[in-house]
């Protein structure tokens, strides 16, 4: 992946079987481009605005929306879902787990300022590393931009182009199995709960062999 590079990228638990979805098949015709096949599990597309891939993973689907079209100023103002058809989206079957935008910028002076970061995220929180041994740095708040989407801003330092694929995947990847993982808290919390009931009924069971009679 070239700097600067938009990417956006959305995952979704099937409510159905293992065919191989409609509206990506409809997106393919509509483009002149040959649909991934019943089975496949795996497609990557150049539809001219944008790049589109598309992978089935064992519980989830996932759409990666790639464009090379970023502005400078704002790398997430024209984030690269915005080139997909309009009402495209809306087609897509399954429940949203995780999406992600990440602008994958070339280093600069501008990004060596804090406020400078935090005002392209629209983040007030920053979290914020090197990477790589200093040939990147990344940075997010994990919070949810007013569209639902967490948002990364990948700073390329003297990474090469394979190098910058390669963390940029890892960064997608990272943010979906953590909002995949956050599926289980509810369950937690109801386990919990009713674990510290049992841990009260407990001690009171003890409580009262402690003071029964001995026979």
């Amino acid at each position: 992946m070239s700097s600067p590079c938009s990417v956006s990228h959305l995952a979704l638990l099937r409510s159905g079987g293992g065919s191989s979805p409609a509206a990506l098949k409809e997106l393919c015709l509509q483009y002149g481009l040959a649909p991934p096949g019943e089975g496949q599990s795996h497609f990557f597309g150049d539809f001219g605005r944008f790049r589109l891939k598309w992978e089935r993973h064992g519980e989830f689907d996932d759409y990666t929306v790639y464009r090379n079209l970023i502005r400078a100023d704002d790398p997430f103002a024209e984030p690269a879902i915005d080139a997909l058809p309009s009402g495209w989206l809306g087609q897509i079957e399954g429940l949203l787990v995780s999406a992600v935008h990440v602008a994958l910028v070339p280093d600069g002076p501008s990004w060596a300022h804090r406020d400078r970061i935090a005002a392209a995220l629209g983040a007030f929180d920053l979290i914020g590393a090197q990477i790589t041994d200093g040939s990147a740095a990344v940075y997010t708040d994990l919070h949810l931009d007013a569209h639902g989407y967490t948002r990364f801003l990948l700073v390329n330092q003297s990474m090469n182009a394979s190098l910058a694929g390669r963390h940029l995947q890892r960064l997608i990847e990272l943010e979906v199995y953590r909002m995949m993982a956050m599926l289980g808290f509810p369950v937690a919390r109801r386990a919990a709960h009713e674990l510290n009931e049992l841990e009260i009924s407990l001690g009171k069971l003890v409580s009262r062999l402690e003071s029964a009679p001995a026979q």
